[in-house]
């Protein structure tokens, strides 16, 4: 996990990203397999947030994750299907 800073609306904050690979080896390229982000917010707003993407060959999936029903349903109504 690496800590990354952002600079938010209310100030410069933190947060954490997670980057796996299926394979073995350890550098990204090309036929490598899938790769998946994982990044992990601390927002005054919205609280504790992760956002869990994915990337295969084919396919790319993002899940959102929040601590607050209140800012997860704000999140779902912003989202596009």
């Amino acid at each position: 996990m690496v800590p990354i800073p952002l600079l938010l609306s209310e100030g410069i904050s933190r947060g954490d990203i997670l980057i796996q690979r299926d394979g073995e080896g350890g550098h990204f390229g090309e036929d490598e397999g899938n790769v998946r982000a994982v990044l992990f917010l601390s927002m005054d707003a919205l609280g504790e947030v992760m956002i869990d993407t994915g990337l295969t060959a084919d396919r790319v999936s993002c899940l959102i994750r929040c601590e607050n029903s209140d800012a997860a349903d704000f999140v779902s109504e912003h989202l596009e299907n």
